[in-house]
């Protein structure tokens, strides 16, 4: 019988395998990867509260932070990691580089293929721009759009950036 089973075009039953659990391999990279951040933290002294306001602090500001990911310009993009962040009007300083002027200036559809090669180059150059104001005045990011749940303020750099856009 095994014989006639192997003469034909369907692999035997006995002869297949299931394919690899792949979250077996993820659990153990998780689990490595927790015991690595086990073994790099720092444990606190037993009685010592000098420790716990700094972790209160810690612990309040790591959400918090009102994102979408397609908002992110430059910089950190985990909303966690935020510390300063800064916020652009985009659509304005998009307007304002020389790619979308000379799109508006020689009438070029958008969805062309010479308007979308022209809007992508504004786009690297404003991402460049916002980049060079972020890391000249220390920001971690730079957002579109970007606010917090206890309303604190984000600083406004669109100014800057539009002014940078030559040097980008």
């Amino acid at each position: 019988m095994r014989d006639e089973l192997r003469n034909t075009c369907c692999v035997p039953l006995y002869k297949t395998r299931s394919k690899p659990d792949m979250t077996t391999k993820k659990q153990s990279c998780w689990l490595s990867l927790s015991l690595a951040i086990l073994i790099i933290a720092p444990t606190p002294a037993l009685g010592s509260t000098s420790d716990h306001g700094l972790i209160a602090e810690f612990e309040g500001s790591l959400g918090g932070w009102r994102v979408r990911s397609r908002d992110n310009i430059c910089g950190l993009s985990n909303p966690r990691q935020l510390t300063q962040p800064a916020r652009v009007n985009y659509k304005q300083v998009l307007r304002a580089t020389e790619e979308m002027k000379d799109l508006v200036r020689r009438n070029i559809d958008p969805s062309s293929a010479e308007g979308q090669i022209l809007r992508q180059r504004a786009v690297d150059r404003v991402r460049r721009a916002s980049s060079l104001v972020m890391q000249s005045q220390g920001y971690c990011s730079v957002w579109k759009r970007i606010s917090h749940k206890d309303a604190r303020s984000v600083a406004e750099v669109t100014g800057e950036v539009v002014a940078s856009l030559s040097a980008a």
